[in-house]
């Protein structure tokens, strides 16, 4: 976390490109409304509410990062403990966060548990739980289409409830 809090102020000038570019494609395939409520793990400045047309809350463990959104509702809290009511959300994204928790596995059934509908999760390709959390996301969902950038997979899932 302490990466995350030292870059919080330049983080976007570093990342919001390939940011950008997985929130877009998450955001074509879920197709998100207007009243649609969209739950954003690791959302890191909430760039997902600058983009994607509903209502997006966001949770990540850097407050500094959190302090650099421009929209949407930011709360300080790790994806391991969402505190939220079951089934509160329409969607569920994670992206490019999953590598960093200390527990992927009760990340993902806590973003099972308070989604409702669709789920997205980018995962690091490079990163040394690849395997492991992809295992750990078929599970848990359906996988219902694979894509990727240069530097993540994105899968969309359905829960297998």
């Amino acid at each position: 976390m302490d990466y995350y809090d030292e870059t919080a102020a330049s983080y976007i000038p570093l990342h919001g490109a390939e940011q950008r570019e997985k929130i877009n494609i998450i955001g074509n395939r879920l197709k998100p409304h207007t009243n649609d409520i969209l739950l954003d793990v690791g959302c890191g400045t909430l760039l997902s509410a600058e983009i994607l047309p509903c209502v997006v809350v966001g949770v990540d463990s850097s407050f500094a990062m959190l302090q650099q959104r421009k929209k949407g509702f930011g709360i300080q809290a790790y994806g391991e403990y969402l505190p939220f009511k079951s089934h509160t959300f329409d969607f569920v994204i994670c992206v490019t966060a999953l590598h960093n928790f200390n527990d992927y596995a009760k990340g993902l059934e806590e973003m099972l548990r308070v989604g409702k509908k669709s789920y997205a999760f980018s995962i690091l390709k490079k990163s040394a739980h690849f395997e492991a959390i992809k295992k750990n996301v078929s599970n848990l969902f359906t996988i219902t289409y694979t894509t990727g950038t240069q530097h993540d997979a994105v899968f969309f899932c359905e829960p297998k409830r």
